[in-house]
């Protein structure tokens, strides 16, 4: 839904500002900035792996974690936001 949508956004970024908090490593901007963009990669992740099943005609991508999609399911926003994040740490100089 757009509200869940919505939801895990400002999630993201309140999440990455308290890391940010704690760890101290990047402004507070900067941390809040980099929330929004790897809770964009990550829904664009789960929404890629759910185009990829319906593609292919199936509900789950797996039998390993019976019950939650599969495998692929609890993966598929970090299979996006991972390198998101190396390279926006990369580019941040870090």
């Amino acid at each position: 839904t757009r509200e869940g949508a919505l939801g895990g956004l400002l999630f993201c970024m309140a999440v990455a500002g308290g890391v940010n908090y704690f760890l101290g490593l990047f402004g507070s901007v900067q941390a809040l900035v980099l929330g929004l963009i790897l809770g964009i990669s990550a829904q664009a992740g789960d929404l890629a792996e759910s185009l990829i099943k319906r593609w292919a005609n199936v509900k789950n991508s797996g039998e390993i974690l019976p019950g939650h999609g599969g495998l692929l399911d609890r993966i598929d926003a970090l299979l996006f936001a991972a390198p998101v994040l190396y390279y926006c740490i990369k580019l941040l100089g870090l």
